[in-house]
């Protein structure tokens, strides 16, 4: 019998680093979202940018930590 995604999640420990990489996920599709809603959208496009740009090393430094500290790893390892 397969496990459910809600089932899985429930056997994390949400990590401030896990909690980080997933708020970080988030704005990126809803910022997507809106993008696609709108493609001439000005402030939508701004925002997305704003997370490539401004915010993805650090989101990716937390999805590391975050792979660390449950146990799975880095990719590449």
């Amino acid at each position: 019998m397969a496990t459910s995604a809600t089932a899985r999640s429930r056997d994390l420990d949400i990590t401030p680093a896990l909690a980080a990489v997933r708020t970080y996920s988030r704005a990126v599709k809803i910022a997507c979202d809106e993008l696609h809603d709108d493609p001439f959208n000005a402030g939508a496009r701004a925002a997305l940018l704003k997370l490539i740009v401004d915010d993805s090393s650090e989101a990716d430094a937390a999805l590391t930590r975050a792979l660390a500290e449950n146990g799975a790893g880095i990719v590449g390892d």
